[in-house]
């Protein structure tokens, strides 16, 4: 731990004695540099004591109460001491454990008895026959609070150097981006397919991580029926971008060319995961299901896709085949008229009549 714990000791000067025990069995702590330790006795002369004694309070991490009577009966430390060192307690700003002197009244102590005190059970100091014992239980509670803030420095400086890399990566990754990118607009604007795959390629050795790059090199591939490296082109834009749900879709119509129509099911189930608002993918979906020979499935899957849009032919087409099979066939006479009224729709409207 590079900073120590800092330790304030609240004691009333009839327990000095107390507090000069205390201090001995703390030796290993702060040889090991875990801890540091204020009390008044460390206050300089010429200092203003209460100024000190208030900016130590302020900035410690652990303070330990001497109970006793003398304690109890020090007004200072009541209303000041004490008081300041509850006010931070409340807040969650520092460790109170009280340590019981000598017999008196902390179980009547509207605070301390809240608290766990030590030694253990609230037996006094002043009772064990080797008053080592007890600080030895201090010890250990103390101990195990450096061990606590000693894991809390490390996860925060774990925090932070992964926080810097990822900072790093990303400026590294837009700097990527920033070369790559012109490359990506002319396989965009290319016509010839073969040009789109090789401006599309060289974003990508200029930026791996270049996902839309993969996909739309992907689908170039696609369209050139080229399906394996397709389906590899898809694989790599996941990769790079997880929530890519129009990538897991084509995979997935990729994957049904392929008849790998088991991935094709999973593909199209990650693609509405991630966005449900796509009519097209409930479609393919419903086809695969209906090839799998799962047609009630496959008609919810298509009765989807009609909600999302209504004028898709090719959704009321598949749905009228599986009614057909099922048995339905009065609705499946109504699904392909509805399918075949739609391309007329379509056709007579590319052609102005």
């Amino acid at each position: 731990m590079n900073t120590p714990l800092k330790i304030f000791i609240i004691y009333a000067r009839e327990d000095e004695s107390f507090k000069n025990g205390l201090l001995t069995a703390f030796f290993p702590l702060r040889r090991a540099g875990k801890i540091e330790i204020f009390h008044d006795a460390l206050i300089k002369p010429g200092e203003r004591w209460e100024d000190v004694i208030l900016e130590n309070l302020r900035t410690a991490h652990v303070i330990l109460p001497l109970v006793s009577n003398d304690f109890f009966a020090s007004e200072f430390i009541h209303e000041v001491e004490f008081k300041k060192a509850v006010d931070r307690y409340t807040k969650g700003e520092t460790s109170i454990i009280p340590i019981i002197l000598k017999h008196c009244g902390w179980k009547y102590d509207p605070v301390i008895k809240t608290l766990q005190v030590l030694p253990k059970d609230g037996k006094p100091v002043v009772t064990w026959t080797y008053a080592e014992e007890a600080w030895e239980q201090v010890l250990d509670a103390v101990h195990a609070v450096t061990e606590v803030a000693e894991e809390k420095v490390r996860a925060e400086r774990a925090r932070k150097e992964a926080e810097a890399r990822r900072k790093k990566e990303e400026k590294e990754a837009a700097e990527r981006r920033k070369v790559a990118e012109p490359f990506f607009n002319l396989g965009v604007a290319a016509t010839d397919y073969h040009e789109k795959i090789k401006h599309y390629s060289k974003a990508i050795e200029l930026d791996f991580e270049y996902a839309e790059a993969y996909y739309s090199r992907g689908f170039i591939k696609y369209c050139l029926q080229n399906f394996k490296e397709a389906v590899k082109d898809y694989t790599s834009a996941i990769n790079f971008n997880p929530k890519y749900a129009e990538a897991y879709h084509n995979r997935g119509v990729t994957n049904f060319l392929l008849n790998n129509y088991t991935d094709a099911l999973k593909d199209y189930d990650r693609s509405i995961e991630i966005n449900a608002s796509i009519p097209l993918v409930y479609e393919n979906r419903g086809y695969v299901k209906y090839k799998l020979g799962r047609f009630v499935e496959a008609i919810e899957d298509l009765e989807e896709a009609l909600i999302l849009n209504p004028n898709s032919p090719d959704a009321y087409s598949i749905r009228g085949t599986i009614k057909e099979k099922l048995g339905y066939l009065l609705e499946a006479q109504s699904d392909y008229k509805k399918a075949l009224d739609i391309e007329r729709e379509n056709i007579t409207g590319k052609n102005g009549i």
